[in-house]
Parts: C-alpha cells; structure tokens; sequence
C-alpha cells in the first residue's frame, strides 16, 4: 500500500465522520490497511541472520529501512545507527487535520526485539478530559504503554508476543499513524482509542 492510498483511506473516513455528524469506527479501513500490512512482513527479505548483533542494525537492513522510510515516511531518517544507546528513528507525522507530531522509536535491540515508540511533540498530549496521557501510564483502552522518562506517552503498536524480526520501521510508523488519527477522534467524541482503532 503507498501512502497515497493509506491516505485516501483516512480522508474518506474522517470526511465520512463529518458528514454523518457522529464519529463512527474504523475498523473496514484498518482490517484493509492491516490485511496490507500483514503481507509486507510475510516472506520478507529483511530478517536478519541469527548470527547478527542484536544491538546493532546490520547494514543491508539498516540501507532497506532507510529506504522504505524515505519512499512511505519522507520526514523520518535513523540517526546514529551505530550507536546503540542513541540509536532510532524520528520523524514527524502530519493528520487530515492538519496537525503535526513528532515520533521517536529508539531501536534499542530492533528488529530482534519490539522497538518502543514515543510521542515526543507536543508536549504534553491529554485527553479530552484533560488528563496528560503520561500519566495515565499502562493502559489498553488506549493503546497506551508506559512512557519514558522525559514523560513522553508511550503508544502500543505491537504486543511481543507477535513481534517478528521481519516487521520493518515502516509499519512501526505507519501503526503510529493509525494511533494518531485515532487519538484525534478520541479527542473529538471522549470515546477511548479502543472504540476506533482494534488491537492488531
């Protein structure tokens, strides 16, 4: 799926919202969208050997990450790959609102592991009832981990239990996407994030 289909996706949806004056779920657009995204991972070329360094990304992964980053995501790049500690990926992602957020997925030990992936702007992310999403901490209804120590949320793109290697960067963000708009229609309607986006 290219991103301009991903977004014609999001845009009838929300048009749809607004035309109906009640926000309405949207799970036909992410069975679809998920259903795409299963496949990107299936047979994938990307995995990495079992004999490779967990805590540095080798480089043909690293070249294939960039790149699908810069085809689907153009405002995301990874710096310092090699440098564990310091190492992620960091974008901006702009939603049919019109409004923009800042992303930060350390990679930590990525891919053998479940890389996190923080909201780092604004800051300061609440709820429609005004309740910082920080400090809200572990929480399902909202697809909502704990957050890192600058008090930034943490969003739940993947549970480990179904975390592969051969799950890229792209579909990381693009589940970071999906959280977005979500979180923007909570906001709107008071209901959790859960009433809009399903548990992938």
């Amino acid at each position: 799926m290219t991103l301009d289909a991903f977004e014609t996706l999001c845009r009838a949806w929300t048009e749809d919202n607004i035309a109906t004056h009640r926000p309405q779920p949207f799970p036909t657009a992410l069975v679809a969208i998920a259903a795409v995204l299963h496949t990107l991972t299936e047979d994938s070329p990307v995995a990495p050997k079992p004999d490779e360094a967990p805590m540095i990304l080798p480089a043909e992964r690293l070249r294939k990450e960039q790149a699908l980053l810069r085809t689907y995501f153009p405002t995301f790049h990874i710096q310092f790959p090699d440098d564990p500690d310091r190492a992620g990926a960091v974008g901006t992602l702009t939603t049919n609102s019109g409004r923009e957020y800042g992303l930060w997925i350390p990679l930590g030990a990525f891919p053998n592991e479940r890389p996190q992936m923080f909201v780092v702007k604004p800051r300061n992310l609440r709820t429609r009832l005004g309740r910082k999403l920080a400090k809200i901490g572990v929480n399902s209804a909202m697809h909502l981990l704990a957050p890192n120590e600058h008090g930034h949320p943490q969003i739940c793109h993947h549970d480990d239990a179904s975390w592969t290697p051969n799950i890229t960067l792209y579909k990381v963000a693009m589940k970071g996407r999906l959280w977005l708009e979500a979180y923007e229609m909570h906001k709107a309607s008071g209901k959790d994030i859960d009433h809009y986006l399903p548990h992938m």
